[in-house]
Order: structure tokens, then C-alpha cells, then sequence
């Protein structure tokens, strides 16, 4: 068991999820990707906001493809 306790139930499950007001929490125009509402085995409640972000280096250049070259 963590310090803050275990999970005992999710209450919501939001995808790009922004809080309103916006000011109060974000402070711009942004939202989180995936925001989760849950309550603590203690019967605190807290949520576990997730920003993702995607960075691929793997891909193969395509820039000098072309259709039918060769």
C-alpha cells in the first residue's frame, strides 16, 4: 500500500478533459489528455491527470519518396 492509500473506486474517466473555470486550474486554453476521479481506500477523493505527448524517431525519412520512381 502507498502512503496515499489504494485505489477503492474510479468515479470518472474523462478524455481531453479541461476543468472549468480554466483559470482556477490550467491557467490557459489547454486540457489534460486523460483525467481520472477516483477515491482512496481512506475515503479521500483525488484524480491522476495524464498529458501525453508523441515524439516518433523511428519512422523512415519519406521525404524523398516518390510514386513510381525508379
Amino acid at each position: 500500500m502507498s502512503p496515499a492509500g489504494e485505489i477503492a473506486g474510479v468515479h470518472e474517466v474523462k478524455i481531453e478533459y479541461a476543468p472549468s473555470p480554466a483559470s482556477e486550474y490550467l491557467a490557459d486554453v489547454t486540457s489534460f489528455d486523460a483525467f481520472i476521479d477516483y477515491e482512496r481506500d481512506t475515503g479521500e477523493r483525488a484524480f491522476i491527470a495524464v498529458e501525453t505527448k508523441l515524439t516518433d524517431s523511428f519512422s523512415p525519412d519519406t521525404t524523398s519518396l516518390r510514386i513510381g520512381a525508379g
